[in-house]
């Protein structure tokens, strides 16, 4: 339901002749390697040299979803927050070449991001949880992550990947905590509801299992 404000339709004429962009300020150590306090800063840096604007990926999803991480690090156990904080360290590490590179298109950074997100999330933490593992201990906190707006956010990147990883397949995880968010965020997007379940294979299976 809520993945269909993915339009795939007419995706190619939104960015047809979409002009690269060139560096609005040079590469700075300080964005590749940032201090301890501030590490969503590469976020503010891409978005300063490559300048995508609010609705671009560096500050409504990268350093939008960073920040509340961060925010709200203290509520997950010590074993989540090792998971938190090594998918944070790989995706802001999967983005310094787009940082570095010397001319991109917003939709390559969109790209770039949303690639990174669902890579990241596949891995195993020296805690010892992975994806899976990490929801199922860590459910309470992991649905407050989820919002109307940040379900927003996801679906602005295009790649139904990113959503179906991290918020269906989150659910299937985390049992009927995630499942109830799930159903209220969903509902938000009931207007929306048409062909886009339909139109990725094994897509509408993932999401009736929820209900199942």
């Amino acid at each position: 339901m809520l993945l269909v404000a993915i339009q795939l339709s007419g995706t190619t004429a939104w960015f047809f002749g979409e002009s690269a962009i060139q560096p609005h300020e040079d590469v700075k150590a300080e964005c590749l390697n940032p201090p301890a306090d501030n590490p969503c800063l590469l976020y503010e840096c891409l978005n300063r040299r490559f300048p995508c604007g609010s609705d671009g990926y560096a500050l409504n999803v990268g350093l939008h979803f960073c920040s509340k991480k961060n925010q709200n690090l203290h509520t997950f156990t010590p074993e989540g927050r090792v998971w938190l904080n090594e998918t944070n360290y790989c995706i802001r590490n999967a983005l310094k070449p787009v940082y570095e590179t010397y001319q991109m298109r917003c939709s390559d950074i969109r790209n770039a991001g949303a690639a990174a997100m669902v890579d990241c999330v596949d891995h195993t933490s020296q805690s010892g949880l992975d994806f899976c593992s990490f929801v199922q201990s860590n459910a309470e906190q992991y649905a407050a992550l989820i919002t109307l707006d940040d379900v927003s956010r996801l679906i602005s990147l295009r790649n139904p990947t990113v959503a179906v990883r991290l918020i269906v397949d989150g659910a299937n995880c985390g049992g009927q905590i995630l499942q109830d968010r799930l159903g209220d965020v969903a509902g938000g997007f009931n207007d929306m509801v048409g062909s886009l379940l339909s139109s990725f294979q094994g897509l509408s299976t993932r999401w009736n299992r929820l209900w199942d």
